[in-house]
C-alpha cells in the first residue's frame, strides 16, 4: 500500500514538473510572439491556457495585453481589472490598463486611475504626459497646459511635451471655413449659395461660431442668413452639444426671421451613438417658397452603430411641422457592410429603406389652368409625401489614392418603391366638378454623390463635391467646393 502511494506520488510530481516546464515553454514563445508583434498567433496560446489556469498573474496579464493591441478591448479591460486584484501593488499593470482605457475612450476612468499614480514612485514625467493627454482630448486645455508645465518645472528643456503643446495650440487656433454651391432642378430652380463659418475652440465649455450663408436664387431672390451658436464637449459622458441662433432676411418679403437649431449626441459605446436635433428654419426647396417666410420646426433622433471602416447600422426618424398645422413624417434605416475586399480601394455594400408620409396633402389645381380629364394641380408651396416607401440598394466606393487625397462615391438605387399619387379629374368631362383621386406608383429613384478631399497636415483642407437625384417626378444635381483651414 505504501508503495502505491509513493509511486502516485511520483506520478503526480513528475506530472506537475512537466506542466511546469510546458508553461514556461509556452510562456517563452507568447513572449516572443508579442515582441514580434504576432498578437494573433499569441492570443491562440494564451486562449488554451487560460483555460487551463485562469488564475495565474502572468498569462492574465499577458492575455490583456494581447487582446488590447488586437482591439478586443472590452475583453482587456475586464482582464486588466482582475489582474490588478490579484497584483494590487503593480503600477506598471496599472499604467498598461490607463492606455487601454483611453483606447476605449474611457478619459473619466483613466483620469481617475492616473491620480492613483501620482501618489506613487512611478515616472513622473510618464504620469503628467498622460494626464496632460487626458485633458487634451477632453477639450480640457487649461488644465492640459498645468500638467505640461509641472513636466517643464522637472525636466527643464526636454522634447517630450512639444508634439502635445503643438496639438494644443492648434486645437485652439481660428478655424474658418468657405463653401460654394450651385444647385439645379427641374421646377426650374437655380440657385448659387455661399457659407462662410468661423470657429474657435477655447475649453470643452467654449466653443463660439459664427455663421454666414447667402443664396442667391433664379428668381431674384436673395436670403441671408446670419447665425451664432456654442459648442459644448463632455467626453467624460461622451456628450457633445450644439446650439446656434440668428436672423433670416428674405429681399422680396423684406421681413426678418428668427431662426436655429439645437443638437446633442451621445456616445452610448465606442461604436454607438444616439443624436437628437432640434430645429426652426424656413422652407426653400420650391420656387414659390422662396418668394415667402415659409417658417417650420423639424425634429429628429438618430441612432448609429458601428463605422464605416468596418460596418455601419443607421436607424432615424425626422418629423415636420408646419404652421398650417401640417405634419410631415419621415423613417429612415439603412445598412452598410464591412469593406468587401481588404485593400486601400473599399468597396461596401448596403441596403436602405425609407417611408414620408404627410398629414394632408398641399397639391391644388393650378387656376385658369384647367384641362380634361386631367387636371393641371402644383404642391402649395411645399411638397407633401404621400405613403412614400423605398426600398434601395447602396454601394460605396472609397479610395485614397495618396496620403493626401481621397475619394468616395455613394450611390441608391430604388429598386421597389412606392407613393400615393395625387390627382384632379374632371367629372363627367366638366371642370365645374373636380374630383381628388390618388393612384398607387411604383417608381425606381436613384441618387449618386461623389467626394474628392485635399488634406494637408490638418491645418487646411479642400474638397469638391457633387450629387445627382431622380425620382419620377423630381430631378435634380448639385456641385459645390469647400475649403477649410486654421490660422
Amino acid at each position: 500500500m505504501q508503495r502505491k502511494v509513493s509511486i502516485l506520488i511520483l506520478f503526480f510530481g513528475m506530472s506537475i514538473s512537466s506542466f511546469t516546464q510546458d508553461f514556461k515553454l509556452e510562456i517563452e514563445k507568447i513572449k516572443k510572439d508579442i515582441t514580434d508583434s504576432n498578437f494573433k498567433s499569441a492570443e491562440e496560446k494564451l486562449e488554451n491556457l487560460y483555460f487551463v489556469t485562469s488564475t495565474n498573474i502572468e498569462v492574465n496579464w499577458l492575455y490583456a495585453f494581447t487582446l488590447s493591441n488586437l482591439g478586443k478591448y472590452n475583453k482587456s479591460k475586464k482582464l486588466y481589472e482582475s489582474t490588478i486584484q490579484m497584483l494590487p501593488n503593480s503600477n506598471e499593470l496599472k499604467f498598461e490598463y490607463i492606455q487601454t482605457l483611453l483606447k476605449m475612450g474611457l478619459l473619466s476612468e483613466a483620469l481617475e486611475t492616473i491620480q492613483i499614480l501620482k501618489n506613487t514612485d512611478f515616472d513622473k514625467s510618464q504620469v503628467l504626459l498622460t494626464e496632460a493627454e487626458i485633458y487634451y482630448w477632453s477639450a480640457n486645455y487649461r488644465k492640459a497646459n498645468e500638467s505640461i508645465s509641472k513636466i517643464d518645472s522637472i525636466y527643464p528643456n526636454n522634447s517630450v511635451t512639444r508634439e502635445l503643446k503643438s496639438k494644443i495650440n492648434e486645437a485652439q487656433s481660428l478655424s474658418i471655413s468657405f463653401e460654394t454651391n450651385y444647385l439645379n432642378d427641374n421646377q426650374p430652380l437655380e440657385s448659387i449659395r455661399e457659407k462662410l463659418t468661423f470657429g474657435k475652440m477655447h475649453s470643452y465649455l467654449l466653443h463660439p461660431i459664427l455663421e454666414i450663408k447667402n443664396e442667391n436664387i433664379s428668381n431674384q431672390s436673395q436670403i441671408i442668413d446670419v447665425c451664432v451658436g456654442n459648442e459644448m464637449l463632455f467626453t467624460s459622458i461622451g456628450l457633445s452639444t450644439q446650439f446656434k441662433f440668428g436672423v433670416e432676411y428674405n429681399n422680396v418679403t423684406e421681413n426678418k426671421q428668427l431662426i436655429g437649431n439645437v443638437s446633442l449626441h451621445k456616445s452610448l459605446s465606442k461604436r454607438s451613438k444616439l443624436s437628437f436635433n432640434f430645429e426652426r428654419l424656413t422652407y426653400k426647396s420650391t420656387l414659390e417658397s422662396t418668394l415667402t417666410d415659409l417658417l417650420y420646426h423639424k425634429g429628429s433622433i438618430a441612432l448609429n452603430l458601428g463605422d464605416y471602416d468596418k460596418s455601419l447600422l443607421h436607424v432615424g426618424y425626422e418629423i415636420n411641422a408646419f404652421e398650417d398645422q401640417n405634419v410631415i413624417s419621415n423613417f429612415g434605416a439603412w445598412y452598410i457592410s464591412r469593406p468587401l475586399f481588404n485593400s486601400d480601394f473599399k468597396v461596401q455594400l448596403g441596403y436602405g429603406l425609407g417611408y414620408s408620409d404627410s398629414k394632408k396633402s398641399t397639391y391644388i389645381p393650378i387656376e385658369n389652368a384647367y384641362s380634361t380629364p386631367t387636371i393641371a394641380s402644383k404642391y402649395d408651396l411645399y411638397y407633401t409625401p404621400n405613403n412614400q416607401l423605398v426600398n434601395s440598394i447602396v454601394l460605396v466606393l472609397n479610395y485614397p489614392f495618396s496620403p493626401r487625397w481621397n475619394f468616395n462615391l455613394k450611390g441608391n438605387y430604388g429598386f421597389y418603391a412606392t407613393a400615393n399619387s395625387p390627382e384632379y379629374v374632371a367629372s363627367n368631362g366638366s371642370n365645374s366638378n373636380i374630383v381628388y383621386t390618388e393612384n398607387k406608383t411604383e417608381f425606381n429613384p436613384y441618387d449618386a454623390s461623389l467626394n474628392l478631399v485635399y488634406d494637408i497636415k490638418n491645418k487646411w483642407s479642400f474638397s469638391i463635391y457633387g450629387s445627382y437625384f431622380n425620382t419620377y417626378f423630381y430631378d435634380s444635381y448639385n456641385a459645390g467646393f469647400r475649403l477649410n483651414f486654421k490660422l
